[in-house]
């Protein structure tokens, strides 16, 4: 490995006290050092560099010296975690920095770039996804946007079976009722609300799915028709969550299983990371259990584990109740 540097191994190595050691006679530049000292200016409270333009371009060379982990190879090893630790909180709030200073010009497009690596190296820092998915939003990228925050949303449900927080909720509710630009042409708008030719129900996300329920509820208010709100809840014999790898892939058959069991105007959405939920309308509880039962049914057909069971119930969803305009004004 040392013979490209042109010189003799045994002057850069040296033997001291029963110990080897990098030798002190020749100036040598890390990585670390260098990513360290740039972290140290550009992080401290009272650093020196106060230009905007300077501090962005420190930022910039520090993350690109930051590849990952500090010898990866030996992670494990007890004296490398505390420094591996050290550099990559470091490299973190740098990425912080880098957004902070980035989001104040709005430069979407170097945020996405910025996100997009640091999401390689760090892939389950929910800060970093939330601002990708914030960049693609103000860079017009909807679709593209949509597509990555339900990509987190698998991803956390996957490995830790938990859903994003609130704010990152937040924000997909913000993109998915974003104002549209006018448009007189009802042609070009019915293009455009027009979803992909697809068979089974609808799925959504739980905000959207909440947005339906509320409406159904002032639809039943008026009509009086009949409508069912249904949970299905995936479980091992002793009614608990089953392990992740198991659970993962029972959720995916039992979304097929829902889906090509339904009617395409029926909507179900996932509520937990082992939880369905379904609106099913004009129908009685009778009914109702029936439709479950299929479900069931057809899951176990593609999925056939004996140590699974799928519990449900259903619930009528109770009319919207308008307030006269006094309680209003009161």
């Amino acid at each position: 490995l040392l013979d490209p540097l042109g010189i003799p191994p045994q002057r850069l190595l040296v033997q001291q006290r029963g110990s080897y050691a990098w030798t002190q006679d020749i100036n040598t530049v890390m990585d670390i050092d260098q990513f360290e000292s740039v972290c140290n200016q550009v992080l401290s409270s009272g650093g020196a560099v106060k230009d905007p333009d300077q501090l962005l371009a420190m930022c910039m060379k520090g993350l690109d010296l930051y590849k990952g982990d500090f010898l990866p190879k030996s992670e494990y090893e007890s004296w490398v975690i505390p420094i591996s630790t050290y550099y990559h909180s470091l490299y973190q709030k740098l990425v912080y920095k880098t957004i902070e200073l980035l989001m104040e010009r709005e430069d979407y497009g170097a945020i996405t770039s910025v996100c997009q690596t640091a999401i390689g190296i760090e892939p389950f820092d929910e800060q970093f996804h939330y601002y990708l998915v914030y960049s693609l939003y103000k860079d017009n990228h909807i679709s593209q946007a949509v597509d990555h925050y339900n990509h987190t949303l698998d991803l956390f449900y996957n490995e830790f079976s938990i859903s994003p927080s609130e704010h990152f909720k937040e924000l997909y509710k913000t993109i998915r009722n974003k104002e549209q630009g006018i448009n007189t042409n009802l042609d070009s708008i019915q293009e455009a609300l027009r979803e992909e030719a697809s068979s089974g129900a609808f799925y959504c996300e739980y905000p959207v799915f909440r947005d339906l329920y509320q409406l159904e509820r002032r639809a039943i208010e008026r009509t009086g028709d009949s409508i069912y709100l249904c949970l299905l809840t995936l479980c091992d014999l002793d009614g608990q969550v089953p392990k992740m790898n198991v659970l993962n892939r029972a959720m995916e058959h039992l979304n097929g299983a829902i889906r090509n069991s339904l009617r395409c105007s029926d909507v179900y959405t996932r509520y937990s990371v082992s939880q369905y939920i379904i609106l099913l309308p004009t129908v009685t509880a009778e009914k109702g259990e029936m439709v479950l039962k299929r479900i069931i049914g057809n899951f176990h057909r593609q999925y056939n584990r004996r140590d699974l069971s799928v519990e449900h119930r259903l619930q009528p969803v109770l009319p919207w109740e308008r307030k006269n305009d006094m309680e209003a004004a009161l």
